[in-house]
């Protein structure tokens, strides 16, 4: 679920930013950011 949310949220971005969806490197930190980091972080304060 996690990563279907991750993915509707970087084609929304993609929409707007066709640069930003072309980059394979924004691609990944995009991932790890949405799908690792952002959950982590939630984790942590709550």
């Amino acid at each position: 679920m996690l990563y279907a949310v991750a993915a509707a949220g970087y084609i929304t971005i993609g929409v707007f930013f066709t640069d930003f969806m072309f980059s394979i490197v924004v691609a990944i930190g995009y991932l790890v950011l949405a799908v690792w980091l952002v959950p982590a972080g939630l984790r942590r304060l709550l």
